[in-house]
């Protein structure tokens, strides 16, 4: 017989099949968790020393984890339905892994691995500036959460020749007690916080407002299995695999060109930056970013991605950044001074924040209510957002708390956590409307608001330096963020049960506790074998003059403040007091001002009039580095929309979405394999292989 249509005759061999699978799927899944908390940091500290942006970090956290994940949906999993049917994963089981994995990979690279560093290595001699000593920059943290000078030698060079691992019992984990409390507490808040808020909007986003949700649309079709059948019915579309195939066979050729200069190379993209000589205008008036229109590129992933948004969200996305760089220019030249950016984002942040409360006002407010009574709600499906509020509450209270111990005043770490909830909502947001999986710089923008609303002077130097330390460490890379990976998975979680539901947050809060503790294991053992100083992608967020929240330009700010202060803000009142110095930036409520105007006219023109072809939110993307990347993907998956739309008609364009469902699949497979390549390639050579960027 057949193992596929074998149906069994009763009960009790059915709970063992389905007990099996589900011992498979946890052991999947967690042992998912301990590989990849020791694979991203080693990964980061061993292969790809030096070298920014790395393949894994850079570009692949999510199209990695993707990657094995793919390859248990189109290999393993078929394999076990058809010679071990016991054992076959359903939609439920997949899941599972599936949330376990990425978690497991936010936590080790965006989450505790930020947080580890900056305590590690900020008392780091090697870092410390003959300015930053002058002005005694690093006595404004608490040495409580931080490794001592002598300790942090040691984590930034490593204890021996660096080339090797030391003995486990050589690793001081003694002295990193105090600062690993922090880190952990910090952490757990911030990954709660996060989960807790997405669940919160998660009805009012999915039932209400019908969001898109692209990245859980392409998972749903790996995810869904059927009774009988190896494969997922995406799995079995000729037209899913006609996008694989083709978007496979390309990147084939374009990764063998990095190994074999002597490849032919199928352009993804085009550069014509030589000729910013010949256009006056871009190179001129248009600022940094004028060169972004002579090149493009045509990022596979993010084109289909494109294809299966809304065209006004499409459309905005690469008009939008066109038009900001032609109207920076048309700005100076009318005004004879530069469009100040930071402003002009904090702006159309808070404007996005206030109109997404707006649109909600009546679940919110019913969600609240309820949260702050003691009897459940009637209504079953606003029980969890009750809870997760709650929830929400608590964390945020920790995180306050968190702020308040590394040495902000309590006003000013309200707003900096308040500011923080806004970042990770509006991160939430355009995952589940715009689908971009990878964020850089998004959240860190946002987390400025309340110093560049308040201006320097309120934090004081203290202020400054906690909360330049606190941003390094909250917002290095939360563009992919707990919150956009928990807003596609709230998404594939519709379909099943709030029981389910429930068990499946356990799992998850195992897999957290699992995830920190062997991050934390992994990441301390590496950089005392090797040295933290390889990891350049987080020590030049901190440290580096050439970034905005760096400790050196912090201390070039506390200079400033003391010579016009004559050093009475060292001693200036804390709590609200304080507030009564704001003093925002020069002509910030200008540019601030001028951010809610787009935003709002952008949406109140969206409701007034049903042909308005602009979306307002990816105007949050403005001027960001992601978005002078990726509009030119844009331009193409809107392009390629519209023209299946209005020649083929909508019928045609549904038919076609597992094409595109096979191009990003592609994308994903072949970005994994040459990072498997990359890796075998090092363990046999000892030399670092090629960087391979298809994402970003």
């Amino acid at each position: 017989m057949n193992p596929l249509h074998h149906s069994p005759s009763t009960g009790a061999p059915e709970a063992r099949n389905r007990l099996a699978a589900w011992l498979l799927a946890l052991a999947l899944g967690f042992g998912g968790v301990v590989f990849l908390s020791f694979l991203i940091p080693w990964f980061e500290t061993v292969i790809f020393r030096q070298v920014v942006p790395s393949q894994l970090v850079g570009n692949a956290l999510v199209p990695g984890t993707l990657f094995l994940f793919f390859l248990l949906v189109a290999l393993l999993n078929p394999a076990l339905r058809r010679f071990l049917p016991s054992c076959a994963l359903d939609r439920r089981h997949l899941l599972a892994v599936l949330a376990l994995w990425v978690l497991a990979g936010l936590v080790a690279l965006n989450t505790l691995g930020p947080i580890l560093h900056a305590s590690g290595v900020s008392f780091a001699p090697p870092k410390e500036t003959a300015e930053m000593k002058r002005l005694q920059v690093l006595k404004n943290l608490n040495p409580a959460l931080h490794l001592p000078a002598d300790a942090s030698r040691a984590y930034y060079f490593g204890l021996e020749d660096g080339m090797s691992r030391v003995a486990l019992s050589k690793v001081p984990w003694r002295a990193w007690m105090g600062p690993l409390a922090f880190a952990v507490l910090l952490s757990v808040a911030m990954v709660v916080m996060a989960a807790a808020l997405v669940r919160v909007v998660h009805r009012q986003w999915s039932r209400h407002e019908l969001l898109t949700y692209p990245l859980a649309d392409f998972l749903s079709g790996l995810l869904t299995t059927e009774p009988g059948r190896a494969f997922p019915p995406l799995l079995r579309d000729r037209f899913f695999w006609g996008g694989f195939v083709l978007i496979a066979f390309v990147l084939a050729v374009n990764g063998l060109r990095l190994w074999f200069p002597q490849m032919v190379e199928i352009p993804l993209g085009f550069s014509q930056i030589h000729l910013l000589k010949e256009f006056p205008f871009l190179s001129k008036y248009c600022g940094s970013e004028g060169y972004s229109l002579l090149r493009g590129f045509a990022f596979p992933f993010m084109v289909s991605i494109a294809v299966l948004l809304p065209t006004e969200v499409s459309l905005t996305c690469w008009v939008s950044w066109v038009l900001f760089v032609l109207g920076t220019g048309g700005w100076f030249l009318a005004t004879g001074e530069p469009l100040q950016l930071v402003p002009l984002q904090n702006g159309l942040a808070v404007a996005m924040g206030a109109i997404l409360v707006f649109i909600g006002r009546h679940e919110y407010r019913a969600i609240l209510r309820h949260a702050v009574r003691l009897a459940p709600p009637d209504d079953p499906g606003l029980r969890g957002a009750v809870t997760a509020c709650r929830i929400f509450v608590l964390a945020a209270i920790l995180l306050w708390t968190l702020f308040v111990r590394a040495g902000l005043d309590w006003p000013l770490a309200g707003l900096c956590v308040g500011s923080l909830s806004l970042g990770l909502l509006l991160c939430a947001r355009i995952t589940a409307e715009i689908g971009i999986p990878f964020l850089p710089g998004f959240t860190g923008t946002v987390a400025t608001i309340p110093l560049k609303l308040l201006g320097p002077a309120v934090f004081g130097p203290q202020g400054l330096v906690v909360v330049n330390s606190l941003n390094f460490s909250c917002n290095s890379e939360q563009g992919n963020s707990v919150a956009a990976q928990e807003t596609s998975r709230r998404k594939l979680e519709e379909p099943e049960g709030a029981g389910w539901v429930g068990r499946l947050n356990g799992i998850l809060t195992a897999g957290l506790a699992l995830s920190l503790a062997a991050t934390t294991f992994f990441i301390l053992w590496n950089n005392y074998s090797f040295g933290a100083r390889q990891e350049t992608r987080f020590l030049n967020g901190l440290f580096s003059a050439e970034k905005g929240a760096s400790l050196a330009l912090v201390g070039a700010e506390i200079g400033r403040l003391r010579v016009e202060s004559s050093g009475a803000l060292d001693s200036a009142a804390g709590g609200f007091q304080r507030l009564w110095r704001a003093k925002p930036e020069k002509q910030y409520w200008r540019f601030f001002s001028l951010g809610v105007v787009l935003v709002g006219g952008c949406a109140l023109l969206r409701l007034r009039f049903s042909g308005w072809p602009f979306h307002p939110l990816p105007l949050l993307l403005l001027g960001s580095y992601i978005l002078s990347r990726l509009y030119f993907a844009f331009l193409l998956g809107w392009l390629i929309k519209v023209a299946l739309l209005r020649i083929a008609g909508g019928r045609v364009f549904a038919r076609s979405k597992p094409f595109f469902f096979g191009v990003i699949a592609g994308s994903v497979a072949m970005s994994g394999f040459w990072l498997v390549v990359g890796i075998l390639y090092y363990l046999s050579q000892d030399i670092i292989p090629p960087v391979v960027n298809f994402f970003i």
